[in-house]
């Protein structure tokens, strides 16, 4: 049956999605795709799962508003898990060759929207928003619009990470999106982006360098500076709420994930640009308004490459944001490295 070869795929491969000790995002995506031929197929037979039931599923998730190249690549692993079967003698080599005859729904032939493209934010945006962060904050923003960092590579910044050998500093992060490609990453700093991080490269060689910790500290420093009552009289610094409930005693961590530096910042994206009074009641448009008026850490590496791309060419933005395939020769990594080399020392 379709569901019992679903629950076997995801039993056994569940942990093989995992990275530096945390689940990835094909974790995810495999677990939601494993689930649903377990609900929408369970007394199907593999060999009645053809092209016209793969087409359905297809339809199912555009009729969920998915979009089309999140509906493909929920398809290539409905593929997959048939090939995963196939390997493992549960499904017939033909069975997995007809549903690989299906092709992928193609732009302006589908009801599946389009993805929204991930656009450059403006940099008088960001530095309205800067305004209402930390100073730690602020300088991660820095550090990734004068690299092209990826916003992971930022957090996981260390200082033993960066080799300051040259003029020009090397970082090379501990893990990174492609590695599992075989291709390796180097972020090159430059003089500017330097004097941002040279405070941070003075703690610990295997501490992080932008502390979570640190930037909470800052804003109740901040709050405390500003209290007008006694200290003795209402919550306790950094406590919003009665301890007695259990709430309001968590406490941040040394370091900043994806998550949270991407929550810092559409927290001040909020402040920045409140809702207007006339629609703060309604959910709809307040979270529409919201939406307009929040950006992203992964925006600044579009900003970066939209930058590099103008003054340095198509070639140097690709080689600072690290998009070269795994099966690049040594040769071209070569001519990559003196061409971002290049670039950062010009900032």
């Amino acid at each position: 049956m379709v569901d019992e070869l679903a629950f076997k795929f995801w039993s056994e491969r569940k942990d093989y999605y995992w990275k530096n000790g945390k689940p990835t995002s094909e974790h995810s995506a495999y677990e939601a795709v494993a689930k649903v031929l377990c609900r929408q197929y369970r007394s199907v037979r593999i060999d009645e799962f053809g092209p016209l039931r793969f087409k359905a599923l297809r339809e199912f998730w555009v009729q969920k508003g998915l979009s089309r190249s999140v509906v493909n690549r929920n398809a290539r692993k409905v593929v997959e898990i048939f090939r995963w079967g196939v390997e493992n003698e549960m499904v017939p080599p033909e069975v997995c060759q007809r549903l690989k005859a299906v092709k992928g729904l193609k732009r302006g032939r589908t009801a599946a929207p389009e993805p929204v493209p991930v656009m450059p934010v403006d940099l008088a945006v960001v530095e309205a928003t800067i305004r209402h962060l930390s100073p730690v904050v602020r300088d991660m923003i820095r550090v990734q619009l004068l690299t092209g960092a990826r916003p992971g590579e930022v957090c996981k910044l260390r200082p033993m990470d960066v080799d300051r050998s040259a003029d020009v500093w090397e970082y090379i992060p501990s893990s990174h999106k492609t590695e599992h490609h075989g291709r390796a990453r180097k972020l090159f700093i430059g003089p500017e982006c330097q004097a941002v991080l040279l405070p941070y490269l003075l703690r610990a060689s295997d501490a992080f360098c932008f502390s979570a910790a640190e930037s909470r500290e800052w804003f109740r420093q901040q709050a405390a500076d500003s209290r007008t009552t006694p200290s003795t009289c209402g919550n306790a610094r950094g406590r919003k709420r009665d301890p007695r409930d259990g709430q309001g005693t968590r406490q941040p961590r040394e370091y900043f994930d994806t998550q949270t530096y991407g929550q810092a910042i559409k927290r001040a994206c909020r402040k920045a640009w409140p809702c207007p009074k006339s629609i703060s009641k309604d959910k709809a448009a307040r979270a529409k308004w919201e939406s307009e008026h929040a950006w992203a850490p992964n925006q600044l590496r579009h900003t970066r490459g939209t930058a590099v791309r103008a003054s340095h060419g198509l070639e140097a933005a690709q080689v600072i944001l690290g998009h070269a395939t795994a099966d690049v020769t040594q040769l071209y990594a070569e001519r990559d490295e003196v061409l971002a080399r290049k670039v950062a020392a010009s900032r």
